[in-house]
């Protein structure tokens, strides 16, 4: 576990990137005539890997509370995760 929390940061990081990259530029048709982008299994991936390492934390005590995770850092994520719910 201290492996892990030693690198926090720069997973994080790692994940926010793969999230907010330009993929493929493969779409579908929704029922409602949409074009919607796919997702793709690297930011699928990344997801999980962000609810991982939340979940983590939050095992060791209130996620706000902990010195691992900084504010900015915490913020990038907010904005990612709702990038995501926005454009996926």
């Amino acid at each position: 576990m201290d492996t892990i929390l030693a690198h926090l940061n720069d997973i994080c990081y790692n994940c926010i990137i793969i999230l907010r990259a330009n993929g493929t530029t493969e779409s579908y048709t929704n029922q409602s005539g949409a074009r919607i982008p796919k997702t793709g299994m690297l930011r699928i991936r990344a997801v999980e890997q962000l609810r991982a390492i939340f979940t983590l934390l939050s095992k060791r005590g209130p996620i706000r509370e902990s010195s691992l995770l900084g504010p900015i850092l915490r913020k990038k994520v907010i904005e990612s995760m709702l990038y995501m719910m926005r454009t996926y």
